[in-house]
């Protein structure tokens, strides 16, 4: 037996083997089915296990809770008869300084004003500018109009014909007469 031979016997068992794997394909499915199957009935047993536990312990806890003020108010009882029938005054923290007297500390009163803020707002409610009760000293005067709009550029609005919000109303009277002169019908005769 020479090598070519050895090769020749290879290849032969190799075709035959592959020819008969076709069994393979149907087992790896079932594999795969009984493995998911598997894997989802276990991640519901620990699912189970553990909304058990946190029943368990949330009763525990509610158990404790009702321990503990069962004791304090036994406590409370044996300390002054007749407490727990009376409503505890609520006091501010030791170094709160309460300056509101409708407030109880939380900031759920109105709010307090100085003078010159509440004659401020006052001020805006009737309908004067914030503007002028904020800046009192600012230059109060109006604008022009057309003054930030250069004279070339309003210049070559009006020969187009369009209208711009700062033009003077000279201006504005101007490029609506160029718009109409403009779009207007040309009568005449057609020149061919």
């Amino acid at each position: 037996m020479d090598m070519e031979d050895l090769k020749l016997y290879l290849l032969n068992a190799s075709s035959f083997a592959l020819a008969t794997l076709n069994w393979v394909e149907p087992m790896l499915e079932i594999l795969l089915l009984t493995l998911t199957i598997g894997y989802t009935v276990h991640k519901w047993s620990l699912l189970h296990k553990k909304n058990k536990m946190i029943k368990n312990l949330d009763e525990k806890v509610k158990q404790a809770t009702d321990t503990a003020e069962q004791i304090q108010n036994k406590q409370i009882q044996s300390q002054i008869p007749g407490a727990l029938n009376q409503p505890i005054p609520m006091q501010p923290m030791a170094g709160q300084v309460n300056q509101n007297p409708y407030s109880n500390g939380t900031g759920s009163a109105r709010p307090t004003f100085e003078e010159t803020n509440v004659n401020g707002i006052n001020q805006v409610n009737q309908g004067n500018p914030m503007s002028s009760i904020l800046f009192p000293q600012a230059n109060t005067q109006p604008m022009p109009m057309g003054a930030s709009l250069s004279e070339k550029r309003a210049q070559k609005k009006i020969d187009r014909g369009q209208t711009h919000k700062k033009m003077s109303p000279e201006q504005k009277k101007e490029a609506i007469k160029n718009a109409a002169e403009r779009f207007a019908p040309k009568l005449g005769v057609r020149e061919e």
